[in-house]
């Protein structure tokens, strides 16, 4: 089932974030960096999405047996690549369901709450060495639309923007949620 997310659910989410983030990046991130992903630091992150009521934020969480295993968050984003409203600010589902199509399910969601508000376009950033998302992306015919070099935490790192000019067609298939 998926589902709006609720407050009781941000401790869970935050744990998700954590052993999602440091699984599929401990390979290209320096060690130092992903020592900063800390429980506190996704928490203020969240609460800083959240806390813009100007981006309209939503979440929506993936469950299996009453248990929560993944999340994907977006919002109307403010300063976007040019053509593009909506973002996927975050996108997690725990390793053990990778592969499964949750992350597919997840997107459908946040594309189908997208297209209700009349938002056609997304784009999602994601890390140049992060092979395995970029791989997902382009497998639902993200086109890379721009690439940047940001410092994050005194690290250079090689972000890529991927972009949907059209959301309503990137799913061939009708949406399921169980």
């Amino acid at each position: 089932m998926i589902r709006e997310m609720t407050t009781e659910d941000l401790p869970v989410l935050v744990g998700i974030y954590k052993e999602t983030f440091l699984a599929s990046h401990k390979g290209f991130l320096p060690r130092a960096l992903l020592e900063t992903v800390t429980d506190q630091t996704v928490l203020d992150r969240f609460h800083r999405i959240f806390g813009s009521e100007v981006r309209r934020p939503f979440c929506f969480v993936k469950e299996i047996d009453n248990s929560a295993i993944g999340f994907v968050l977006g919002t109307f984003a403010l300063n976007p690549p040019k053509g593009y409203k909506g973002e996927i600010k975050m996108l997690y589902v725990l390793p053990e369901y990778q592969q499964s199509g949750v992350g597919k399910q997840l997107l459908q969601k946040a594309v189908q709450h997208f297209i209700n508000h009349n938002v056609e376009t997304m784009f999602i950033g994601t890390f140049k060495d992060n092979t395995v998302g970029r791989g997902f992306y382009e497998r639902l015919d993200g086109e890379v639309i721009s690439e940047q070099t940001d410092v994050i935490h005194g690290h250079p790192l090689v972000t890529v923007n991927y972009g949907w000019s059209s959301i309503g067609t990137i799913f061939d298939e009708p949406f399921y949620d169980n």
